[in-house]
């Protein structure tokens, strides 16, 4: 399965010849991408945060096992590691794209903590709202300035476009609670959701997957079998995915000693910590701590 690393390779990837301002950084019109350019014709993992605010559009988004269609009027949130593709067959899109590495925001932050700060970004779903006439007017003014910044590319630019893409985030933060629907919520799609919010809320306390089954009121196969069809990994790796992220979080970006950090992750002896992270990130907490 192809993995784009950096937004050059996925310009290159979607046969868009655009021009970067910034490496971390890049915002595109939907009319833009052409389909027929396209070298992703498969699924396929992204290392990018991704906004998209589809105006109009007969395409569709495949998540996992799960197609979205009916895209016109809604805005998508896609975080690194997600597989995902997309597909048009004839018509044109309207629309912005954008694409961004948490190294672009300020202050500078971990993907863990985009994830916990703006939970639409779901690690393992595919958050897909429809918007009203009222939040489609406002977000598309928003990405119109966004690009209109982009395409200015002065000296200031880029410090501007953070401010915007701030705003933008904490806007959607605002909105997306309150009368918004998501799409394609079937019930595999709900319980994987409400797995991963439990990730959040007890990564210091539980560990197996019988317990957050437990608490969801169903059993261990069933949640894996949800979990397998909504993101196409093994509920198993999501718990691992979600603590690698918080370890590296926790080590790069917080004073707390290295036993403290595995004390956050629900471990009370340090050497087993080390050995989850040395497993999982091929370096000892200390190691990546002075060289994330």
């Amino acid at each position: 399965m192809r993995v784009i690393t950096d937004i050059k390779e996925l310009l290159k990837a979607f046969g868009i010849e655009e021009d970067q301002i910034d490496s971390d950084f890049h915002i595109f019109k939907l009319e833009n991408y052409d389909i027929e350019k396209s070298k992703l014709k498969q699924a396929f993992y992204s290392d990018l945060f991704e906004i998209t605010l589809v105006i109009e559009d007969d395409g569709h988004f495949t998540y996992g096992e799960n197609s979205y269609h009916d895209i016109n009027q809604t805005i998508c949130f896609l975080s690194p590691g997600q597989l995902t593709s997309y597909r048009r067959d004839n018509g044109i899109a309207k629309g912005y794209s954008i694409h961004f590495k948490s190294s672009f925001l300020s202050p500078i932050k971990q993907t863990y903590e985009i994830l916990t700060e703006f939970n639409y970004f779901k690690l393992h779903s595919l958050p897909l709202y429809k918007l009203n006439k009222t939040q489609l007017n406002e977000f598309t003014k928003m990405f119109m300035d966004i690009y209109k910044e982009f395409e200015l590319n002065d000296n200031q630019s880029i410090n501007i476009i953070r401010l915007y893409l701030n705003a933008l985030l904490y806007k959607v933060n605002r909105i997306i609670p309150n009368n918004i629907d998501i799409i394609g919520m079937s019930r595999s799609n709900q319980i994987a959701n409400m797995f991963e919010e439990l990730l959040y809320q007890h990564s210091s306390k539980y560990k197996l997957l019988s317990e957050y089954a437990s608490l969801l009121n169903i059993s261990s196969a069933h949640l894996s079998d949800c979990v397998k069809k909504t993101c196409g990994k093994p509920a198993k790796q999501v718990v691992i995915d979600h603590q690698v992220l918080k370890a590296k979080s926790l080590l790069t970006q917080s004073n707390l000693s290295i036993k403290e950090v595995a004390f956050e992750l629900g471990y009370a002896d340090v050497t087993n910590f080390t050995k989850f992270v040395k497993k999982h990130l091929g370096v000892t907490p200390k190691e990546f701590r002075h060289n994330p």
